[in-house]
């Protein structure tokens, strides 16, 4: 069995450890146990589990050094794990921003496209109206003329 010292080293390493951690708004840090070189790690209450995971120590007796080492194992893999989670949703939201901007930049471009044809079309019957508003005019001219045609007629038959 090591010896109080080591044993007291361990918790101090750990302690250090977990303590040097960023800290996260949701969990809350274990209460601080005196711990003498002499006596053993004592037994945190269950209410005061490690960051109040769902792992809780023994219910009674000492911690050991092993029991914190699985308990730091267990939070590593947690850790790990989380952060995977939080990795590939990163992923997923990136993938999904450049999905978004994709479509957007090509709803832009089908719109900019129908909007030069259309521009093209108001050209054309921009063109349409000019051109039948001069026929209208030599038209009307036309009538004009018939119209003073009629009436030098209409005058010699008197």
């Amino acid at each position: 069995m090591p010896s109080t010292t080591g044993v007291t080293s361990a918790a101090t390493r750990i302690s250090a450890l977990l303590s040097s951690r960023k800290s996260t708004p949701n969990l809350k840090p274990l209460p601080s146990i005196p711990v003498s070189p002499r006596s053993p790690i004592p037994s945190v209450p269950p209410s005061a589990s490690l960051y109040n995971l769902s792992t809780t120590p023994p219910a009674s007796g000492p911690l050991t050094t092993e029991d914190l080492l699985s308990a730091l194992n267990k939070e590593q893999a947690r850790r790990m794990e989380v952060e995977s989670r939080l990795s590939q949703t990163s992923k997923e939201v990136e993938e999904l921003s450049v999905s978004l901007f994709e479509q957007a930049n090509e709803m832009v471009a089908t719109e900019r496209r129908a909007r030069a044809e259309l521009e093209k079309r108001v050209v054309v019957l921009e063109k349409r109206d000019v051109d039948k508003r001069r026929r209208l005019e030599v038209l009307e001219r036309g009538v004009e003329r018939i119209g003073r045609v009629r009436g030098v007629l209409g005058e010699l038959e008197n």
